[in-house]
């Protein structure tokens, strides 16, 4: 018998029977018990391990009204598992009133609070707005991590944005004697948890004094930011060069930035421009199945394909080279981009897609669209059978004098189903004016309704001239399917490139000299053929010096021959936000496997894992599915492998010192318990868990036992 629906107990939202994960907001719909830490099924009230009983999940928030902004958080971690510390990569903000000593100077606690309680308020709304946690407040200013404790793979720019909020939300209180000074920093945390609050916590390291010199040093009305934030939010953000600055405790002068503006919609191509584009490698299959859909379309059979792949394998770089391949003035093209700050925004994707419909500029208020949309619609012969009442209620314009069917009196049902009727006959209009590309990136984060807004289109493009496109993740796909009535649907599961188009990218971005083939061979099989890390570790080798562009007539030997490459910060920040959307006995189990090794016999992991063995099966197979780990048959057992070198590596970091040490230690036990008999054959791996879990006298043992085995081999050669 099927589970029967149940409430997701992050968004509260209903998913099917048997759903194992939110069809809303794609996170698991188990649930963790609280005494043994096993999942259970969605709906049950007991554990099945424990026995326990289950807490009910929470209720449904009420409903916002429809234009409120809702910002959607990645949920999280119970504050249990920080309570030790964990490593992060965030950015770390601090605002004050400058000048506030002098302010209150005269006045009492009570009015003190209230000449600075507006700023403070502001202070707070903006980090709020744009996913931040205040996480210590002050009489006169806040700290506020982003990124941290959950990350997110933009976290530089949410703190800009919500830096420039934050001014111009103290500048209209229009009260002459408060204004704001703001610092950013993003680079290496330690985040604690202090308390049982969700925002109770504690970040250390030289990151959170950087962000608070810069506070102390920033004019008044104005924002300053350190150099790791402006390369992460490189191409959207506006920044004025301040150049190396001498800051208190820090031994060497810091670049800094004036903050001028920052783009909440930033384009892809605007993204690209900060970089220039590396070379278009090995997407020839994926070019010809679009090219047959957009021949499809042009013979009036509606198409609508979507393109699914983790971030930074190529999804919008691929429909940027599409695009570009259409002959000029054959297609009109609408491109609409959802991002983060936006999914809990009702219909936001559906007004960008009027605002394109009508070529608006992002200068151009609502009403000014609602104008230029009526005005297409009074041109068209079928305008007037376009119901344009719910069309101007979504631009926020008055309808009552133009609303014959009482959309005042309706209910939100007959409203929205007027709304989606609405948009489906506008957008098909336009197809049947000329051919017409919808391209919708990041449909990963768009807000719900406007999801079935594009449902609705998609349902309808029967005989159009349509090619709907949009690129997503693998946590959030559509539920589009070819049917009567509606037209194709294709799905294209974009995959890594291959290592002979993941070196030849290289070649371009660091040159093709023959000594590089060690260096470019690591990191192609560090970054598993994902371009975007392919293009951020080749960037970072030339950015940081250690090696010349395109190889120089002469590369340097050492820097062909380097062992371990970085992982820049923009590669950290996505791999890292994806593992915090785990559930936390999920992502401590990746955790503790990447101390073990990239490759994780499954007899050892179970011996230091302190999970059921039921559960670390259930464990072991959700993080297979989710494609984090992928499984060996080998003679000597069952081994677990990290798909993918960078992962291991992001999971292995984000462990304090100390928790690395402790579980090498118990690693380093195991080992010699379960495979004493290959004391010999294992004593390299041995000897590295014991030099790092600091059990010095097996650590030597080891050491000498590996050496006399070098110097034996070395009489073979």
């Amino acid at each position: 018998m099927a589970d029967p629906p149940s409430g997701c107990p992050h968004c509260a939202a209903v998913s099917p029977p048997g759903a194992r994960f939110c069809d809303n907001c794609g996170r698991p719909l188990e649930r963790s018990c609280p005494g043994c830490g096993t999942l259970n099924r969605p709906g049950a009230r007991f554990c099945n391990q424990c026995g326990s009983t289950l807490a009910d999940p929470p209720e449904a928030a009420p409903a916002p009204p429809e234009g409120a902004l809702i910002q959607e958080t990645p949920a999280t971690p119970e504050p249990a598992a920080l309570h030790e510390g964990e490593r992060k990569h965030a950015t770390v903000l601090f605002a004050d009133v400058r000048g506030s000593t002098a302010l209150i100077e005269a006045l009492d606690a009570e009015q003190a609070i209230a000449a600075l309680d507006p700023a403070v308020q502001a202070m707070v709304r903006a980090v709020e707005q744009f996913g931040g946690v205040v996480n210590r407040r002050m009489g006169d200013g806040i700290m506020a991590l982003f990124g941290a404790p959950v990350a997110t793979e933009d976290h530089a720019l949410r703190a800009c944005l919500a830096a420039r909020a934050m001014v111009d939300g103290v500048a209209e209180l229009q009260d002459p004697d408060i204004a704001i000074r703001v610092g950013l920093s993003s680079g290496d945390v330690v985040i604690r948890s202090t308390g049982n609050d969700a925002n109770d916590y504690d970040a250390m390291g030289v990151t959170v004094h950087l962000a608070a010199r810069m506070e102390q040093i920033a004019e008044p009305g104005t924002v300053l930011l350190t150099a790791p934030t402006a390369r992460l939010a490189q191409g959207m953000l506006q920044l004025l060069p301040l150049g190396p600055i001498e800051l208190k405790g820090i031994s060497h002068p810091v670049p800094a930035f004036r903050l001028l503006g920052a783009s909440e919609h930033p384009s892809w191509e605007i993204r690209s421009a900060a970089s220039s584009l590396s070379p278009f490698i090995g997407r020839e299959a994926e070019l010809t199945q679009l090219g047959l859909a957009l021949r499809r379309a042009r013979l009036r059979r509606g198409q609508a394909v979507w393109v699914s792949a983790d971030a930074g394998v190529g999804k919008s770089r691929l429909m940027h080279e599409f695009l570009r391949m259409l002959p000029p003035g054959t297609w009109s093209v609408l491109r609409v981009a959802a991002t983060p700050q936006t999914t809990g925004v009702p219909y936001h994707l559906t007004v960008q897609l009027l605002r394109a419909l009508v070529g608006a500029t992002p200068a151009e208020t609502t009403a000014e669209v609602a104008g230029k949309l009526l005005d297409a619609l009074a041109r068209s012969p079928d305008g007037a059978i376009i119901d344009t009442v719910p069309l101007l209620a979504l631009l926020d314009q008055p309808v009552e004098a133009s609303d014959p069917a009482g959309w005042a009196s309706q209910d939100q049902a007959a409203r929205r189903r007027r709304l989606l009727v609405a948009v489906r006959q506008v957008v098909l209009r336009a197809a049947g004016l000329e051919p017409l590309i919808l391209l919708v990136d990041d449909f990963h984060w768009v807000d719900q309704p406007s999801i079935a807004v594009l449902d609705e289109i998609v349902a309808a493009m029967g005989t159009a001239r349509l090619l709907v496109l949009l690129t997503t993740r693998p946590e959030r796909r559509p539920g589009w399917r070819s049917e009567a009535g509606g037209g194709d649907v294709v799905a294209i599961q974009l995959q890594p490139l291959a290592p002979g188009n993941a070196d030849a990218l290289l070649q371009d971005l660091l040159g093709a000299a023959d000594t590089l083939a060690p260096l470019r061979a690591r990191i192609v099989a560090q970054a598993d053929g994902t371009p975007l890390f392919l293009e951020e570790i080749a960037r970072s080798l030339l950015e940081s010096g250690v090696i010349a562009a395109h190889g120089g007539d002469a590369p340097d030997l050492a820097a062909a021959h380097l062992t371990e490459v970085t992982i820049p910060a923009s590669v950290q920040a996505i791999l890292a936000a994806r593992m915090d959307r785990l559930p936390p006995v999920r992502r401590r189990l990746l955790q503790i496997a990447s101390v073990v090794g990239k490759d994780v016999p499954s007899a050892l992991l179970a011996a230091i894992a302190d999970l059921p063995a039921a559960q670390l099966a259930t464990e072991l197979a959700e993080l297979r599915a989710a494609g984090f780990l992928y499984e060996v048959a080998l003679p000597t057992g069952i081994e677990h492998t990290f798909k993918h070198a960078l992962t291991h590596a992001v999971a292995y970091d984000s462990l304090l010192r100390r928790h690395r040490r402790d579980l090498h230690a118990r690693v380093h036990a195991a080992m010699l318990a379960l495979y004493g008999d290959r004391e010999e054959e294992l004593t390299e791996q041995l000897a590295g868990h014991a030099l790092r879990g600091e059990v010095w006298a097996d650590a030597v043992r080891h050491a000498l036992a590996a050496g006399d085995r070098a110097n034996h081999r070395s009489g073979w050669q």
